[in-house]
Protein backbone atom coordinates (compact mmCIF):
# COMPACT_ATOMS: atom_id res chain seq x y z
CA UNK A 1 0.00 0.00 0.00
CA UNK A 2 0.53 3.84 0.15
CA UNK A 3 2.11 3.77 3.53
CA UNK A 4 4.19 0.28 3.20
CA UNK A 5 7.47 1.63 3.40
CA UNK A 6 6.95 3.93 6.50
CA UNK A 7 4.87 1.36 7.93
CA UNK A 8 8.00 -0.97 7.81
CA UNK A 9 10.41 1.40 9.38
CA UNK A 10 8.28 1.89 12.51
CA UNK A 11 8.04 -1.46 12.64
CA UNK A 12 11.64 -2.62 12.36
CA UNK A 13 12.70 -0.11 14.18
CA UNK A 14 10.55 1.55 17.00
CA UNK A 15 12.82 2.62 19.36
CA UNK A 16 14.46 5.07 16.90
CA UNK A 17 11.82 7.45 17.06
CA UNK A 18 11.94 8.04 13.49
CA UNK A 19 9.95 11.53 13.05
CA UNK A 20 6.44 11.26 11.29
CA UNK A 21 7.60 13.54 8.53
CA UNK A 22 10.26 11.32 7.88
CA UNK A 23 7.97 8.17 7.62
CA UNK A 24 5.56 10.33 5.26
CA UNK A 25 8.52 11.37 3.18
CA UNK A 26 9.53 7.34 2.59
CA UNK A 27 6.23 6.76 0.79
CA UNK A 28 6.33 10.18 -0.94
CA UNK A 29 2.90 11.85 0.77
CA UNK A 30 2.18 14.07 3.09
CA UNK A 31 2.46 13.99 6.80
CA UNK A 32 -1.09 14.63 7.26
CA UNK A 33 -2.28 11.71 4.58
CA UNK A 34 0.47 9.45 5.59
CA UNK A 35 -0.97 9.90 9.22
CA UNK A 36 -4.84 8.93 7.73
CA UNK A 37 -3.59 6.33 5.79
CA UNK A 38 -1.87 4.88 8.67
CA UNK A 39 -4.70 4.85 11.05
CA UNK A 40 -7.24 3.44 8.40
CA UNK A 41 -4.43 0.73 8.02
CA UNK A 42 -3.96 0.01 11.47
CA UNK A 43 -6.64 1.60 13.41
CA UNK A 44 -4.63 3.84 15.83
CA UNK A 45 -2.00 6.86 14.84
CA UNK A 46 1.63 5.90 14.11
CA UNK A 47 2.26 7.44 17.38
CA UNK A 48 0.08 5.26 19.23
CA UNK A 49 1.41 1.93 17.22
CA UNK A 50 5.15 2.92 17.82
CA UNK A 51 3.94 3.02 21.37
CA UNK A 52 2.76 -0.09 21.64
CA UNK A 53 5.50 -1.88 19.71
CA UNK A 54 7.88 -0.50 22.31
CA UNK A 55 5.83 -1.51 25.26
CA UNK A 56 5.32 -5.47 23.70
CA UNK A 57 9.00 -4.98 23.09
CA UNK A 58 9.40 -3.98 26.48
CA UNK A 59 7.30 -6.94 27.82
CA UNK A 60 9.29 -9.82 26.00
CA UNK A 61 12.48 -8.12 27.66
CA UNK A 62 11.04 -8.58 31.23
CA UNK A 63 9.75 -12.49 30.41
CA UNK A 64 12.60 -13.53 28.48
CA UNK A 65 15.50 -11.67 29.91
CA UNK A 66 17.54 -10.62 32.70
CA UNK A 67 17.98 -7.08 31.88
CA UNK A 68 16.89 -4.18 33.98
CA UNK A 69 14.59 -1.46 33.77
CA UNK A 70 16.64 1.26 33.11
CA UNK A 71 18.33 -0.78 30.10
CA UNK A 72 14.94 -1.53 28.24
CA UNK A 73 13.74 2.04 28.87
CA UNK A 74 17.46 3.25 27.17
CA UNK A 75 17.40 0.26 24.36
CA UNK A 76 13.63 1.07 23.49
CA UNK A 77 14.65 4.82 23.44
CA UNK A 78 12.72 6.28 26.41
CA UNK A 79 13.81 9.84 27.60
CA UNK A 80 13.41 8.68 30.90
CA UNK A 81 12.83 5.96 32.86
CA UNK A 82 9.84 7.30 35.04
CA UNK A 83 7.82 7.93 31.63
CA UNK A 84 8.82 4.37 30.53
CA UNK A 85 7.06 3.04 33.78
CA UNK A 86 4.12 5.31 33.70
CA UNK A 87 3.29 4.02 30.09
CA UNK A 88 4.13 -0.12 30.80
CA UNK A 89 1.71 0.92 33.91
CA UNK A 90 -1.16 2.58 31.66
CA UNK A 91 -0.92 -0.49 29.27
CA UNK A 92 -0.44 -3.31 31.12
CA UNK A 93 -1.82 -2.17 34.56
CA UNK A 94 1.54 -2.67 36.83
CA UNK A 95 4.78 -1.17 36.77
CA UNK A 96 7.41 -3.07 35.10
CA UNK A 97 8.95 -5.15 37.96
CA UNK A 98 5.50 -6.20 39.66
CA UNK A 99 4.73 -6.63 36.14
CA UNK A 100 8.04 -9.39 36.29
CA UNK A 101 7.06 -10.65 39.33
CA UNK A 102 4.05 -11.74 38.41
CA UNK A 103 4.16 -13.22 35.09
CA UNK A 104 7.59 -14.44 34.80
Amino acid sequence: GIVAEGFRMLCEHPEEMVPISELARACNVSEVYFRKQFKVLTGSSPVEYRNNLRLDKARQYLEYGDISIQEISDTLGYATVSHFIKQFREKYGLPPLEYKKKNC
